[in-house]
């Protein structure tokens, strides 16, 4: 499902979707100097979540310099942190620039804060309308911890999982939360931004029985990607002494 953002309002996605194929009625009449046009920008998130309009937002508008060897460089000459500030149609100097957009709040480990971001390069002609589709993609990888219910018939003084991303599980650093960490005591899902440079997320399931005994077990996924759901089920059988699986 893909909620779309109107530059002046935040509607349902079917409503929005309509809005933005309708040009309005002045369009065409807009005025325009010679070496400048207008920009005309449609916002999509690809979740199935709807976002709400007062969640942190940031919309930066980038010039880019006349082309020289090497990458080009660009100046900020917008920016809007609301949505609502967003004019519908926003007036530019012919050139190349580029939009980028900002949805969420970059929380490193979180059971309801998403991260969503993109960007669009767009060239502005004297006296045309330009019109730029931003898809903001989700930058979380996303865990959902599944407990079956033989999980609390037999952990009876209680249970919990934590998840982190890191290499290599650490329990002191996640109780201190020196790593980004989730600690998953009932089915929930998570979300972590992960760090530069690291792919794996570690997690450790710990149970106390009625009589005080304690199990644990520990596990890793690899190559974790944004946007991808990751699925851990705990499931207790006393022949197998336990079952867990990640999918």
């Amino acid at each position: 499902m893909k909620n779309i953002f109107s530059i002046t309002a935040l509607c349902a996605a079917c409503a929005m979707l309509l809005a933005s194929c309708t040009k309005s009625a002045d369009e065409q009449s807009l005025e325009m100097k010679d070496n400048e046009g207008v920009l005309s920008v449609n916002i999509a998130t690809s979740s199935r979540a709807d976002i709400a309009s007062d969640d942190t937002f940031v919309m930066r508008i980038y010039k880019y310099s006349a082309a020289t060897e090497g990458e080009r460089e660009k100046a900020l000459v917008r920016k809007y942190k609301a949505l609502a500030e967003v004019p519908q149609y926003i007036w530019l100097l012919e050139g190349d620039y580029c939009v980028s957009v900002q949805v969420g709040d970059k929380v490193d480990a979180s059971f309801d804060k998403k991260y969503f971001e993109g960007a669009k390069d767009f060239s502005i002609t004297p006296r045309k309308i330009e019109t730029v589709d931003v898809d903001c993609a989700m930058q979380n990888a996303s865990v959902a911890a599944d407990f079956d219910a033989t999980i609390a018939a037999k952990f009876t003084k209680g249970y919990s999982t934590y998840v982190c991303a890191i290499d290599s599980f650490n329990l002191d650093a996640a109780k201190a939360g020196s790593v980004p960490t989730l600690k998953f005591e009932s089915n929930a899902t998570g979300y972590f931004l992960m760090p530069d440079g690291c792919t794996t997320l570690c997690w450790s399931f710990s149970g106390e029985d009625g009589e005080g005994n304690t199990v644990t077990q520990s596990g890793k996924i690899a190559d974790v990607k944004a946007r991808m759901l990751y699925t851990l089920r705990f499931k207790y059988s006393k022949d197998a002494g336990g079952f867990f699986n990640v999918t």
